[in-house]
């Protein structure tokens, strides 16, 4: 059961109440007005309840995107392309460092990152430039404003991971 239908169970019985009152008693002219306002009220709090699940769930699935797309990349359906880009961008960073730190270190030394790569057209030290921020961004490691996102930092620390493994066997 969904909080809008928890929400809108009371509202729904206390509709029901009404309108059974209502057809039941009609009762005196003032009796019958106040039935009326309080079946329009309940009904008008119905409706700002379902505007607000629609506007909620449109949030909802902005918010879920890159969550959807990085699921579709998810074990190991990175392209080659864009997990060399993070691996340069990691071991950049510093492997140790980028599993360590918190996201929001990660994320202003990423976009520290991106203004050095901005600014030059490629980035000074490792080989990436914009069109490599484009690959990350259309599988939601970063958004629109070449930021870090939720899933980019998951997948950041994931690859650190998965590097410091592989310098443990060599």
């Amino acid at each position: 059961m969904t909080i809008q239908m928890i929400l809108r169970s009371p509202l729904r019985c206390r509709e029901t109440v009404l309108h059974k009152r209502m057809i039941a008693a009609p009762g005196s002219q003032p009796q019958q007005q106040d039935l009326v306002n309080q079946l329009a009220a309940v009904l008008q709090h119905v409706a700002l309840l379902d505007m607000e699940r629609r506007q909620l769930a449109l949030r909802l699935s902005e918010v879920e995107r890159p969550y959807r797309q990085f699921l579709a990349y998810a074990n190991g359906g990175l392209s080659p392309g864009r997990r060399r880009i993070v691996s340069e961008i990691v071991s950049h960073f510093g492997i140790d460092k980028v599993i360590g730190s918190k996201p929001e270190e990660l994320i202003a030394t990423f976009a520290q990152l991106v203004a050095e790569t901005r600014a030059a057209g490629m980035h000074p030290q490792i080989p990436i430039n914009g069109g490599s921020f484009t690959g990350l961004q259309s599988v939601g490691l970063i958004n629109e404003r070449d930021e870090l996102t939720l899933v980019g930092i998951s997948v950041f620390k994931s690859i650190a991971k998965e590097l410091k493994s592989n310098l443990s066997f060599n």
